[in-house]
């Protein structure tokens, strides 16, 4: 019966998923208190107050979406109007109040000290009920049960396409397998080596801030037009592989190691990849220089579009370089697979 239903198990499995994420998330507007309504609240608002974790003191831009008139009352300041709307506030480090006057579905946002870029949306771990003095937070910064939904998700996905492809992963031999995993795990260590050390990059956080929105949306199942307004400049995909990981932290670390698998497993596919091309040792020796080589280390520590470009002609370079080498020994051997070889070099 299951293998006859096999091609909606994993539909209901992500239906299950989504149902536990909205059955335990908290709403971080639910997570400050009711509060009075006060002069200057617009009207058909709902305020709310209590407190808001800056973990690095300095220029916060914090803000609002709403699509009605709303009002946001932080650090003396106070911000009226719909659409988005933010501003640039110097705080210092800490706990500080903030009260919220809004209609219902508007959303705080921000860009915390250090990141610039579209805004983020504020996670519920950085928001307390409580005034400042009073007020405790649970890892701020951080949307932990979105991660391991979107994480469950793309794990369903990914076995989904291994059951469809089964009959073609059986036929790959097993030294390819082994070749590939060698490959993929030598990718991810050295990659892994000194992950923090570049600092924050250019356009590293726009990156990061846009899939953090983007994947808060898929596993809240928010398909509206103003919560994908975020960072239009490339198609979404690697910012949905990079909003996974920045769920787990205030930070680019867990979005960097898993940077660092996605390049690490395009090396690890150019084993089959040189194999079907050319021969099996093409593969190998392709995928090793991939792994290795500089250039695609460096773009694979980063949260970035640039690994992708970088892997696709790299990879070439690499494969190329393979045959190459492989074409010199062959031609001292056999003049037909020099001959061979020369062909698929020269057409690749």
């Amino acid at each position: 019966m299951l293998a006859r239903f096999w091609g909606v198990t994993p539909l209901g499995i992500a239906a299950m998923l989504l149902i536990v994420r909205a059955w335990l998330h908290v709403e971080p507007l639910d997570r400050l208190a009711p509060a009075a309504a006060a002069p200057g609240d617009p009207p058909g608002t709902s305020a709310r107050a209590g407190s808001i974790f800056i973990a690095r003191g300095g220029p916060v831009i914090l803000g609002f979406v709403s699509d009605g008139e709303a009002r946001l009352s932080f650090a003396g300041t106070a911000q009226v109007g719909h659409g988005l709307v933010r501003a640039r506030i110097i705080v210092p480090h800490g706990a500080a109040a903030i009260r919220f006057a809004a209609p219902p579905g508007a959303r705080l946002v921000w860009s915390p000290v250090g990141r610039r870029g579209d805004p983020e949306y504020v996670p519920a771990s950085s928001l307390s009920p409580e005034p400042p003095a009073r007020a405790t937070f649970d890892r701020p910064g951080t949307a932990l049960l979105d991660g391991v939904i979107a994480a469950g998700l793309l794990a369903i996905a990914v076995a989904a396409l291994c059951v469809a492809a089964r009959r073609r992963l059986a036929a790959v031999p097993r030294r390819t397998w082994l070749a590939m995993a060698i490959v993929l795990a030598g990718g991810v260590a050295v990659r892994w080596i000194d992950l923090g050390g570049f600092g924050q990059t250019w356009d590293e956080d726009v990156n990061w801030a846009a899939g953090r929105n983007y994947i808060t949306n898929v596993v809240a199942l928010d398909f509206s037009a103003a919560a994908w307004q975020w960072n239009y400049e490339h198609p979404p995909v690697m910012k949905l592989l990079a909003g996974i990981g920045a769920q787990f932290a205030d930070g680019f670390g867990p979005a960097r190691a898993l940077s660092a698998i996605w390049i690490s497993l395009g090396c690890a596919l150019l084993v089959p990849i040189g194999a079907r091309l050319f021969r099996p040792r093409v593969g190998a020796l392709a995928g090793a220089l991939a792994a290795l080589l500089p250039p695609m280390v460096a773009h694979g520590q980063i949260v970035g579009h640039s690994r992708r470009p970088c892997c696709g002609g790299r990879s070439a370079s690499c494969s190329r370089s393979a045959c190459t080498s492989l074409r010199a020994r062959a031609s001292r051997s056999s003049p037909s697979a020099s001959r061979s070889a020369w062909r698929w070099h020269r057409g690749s």
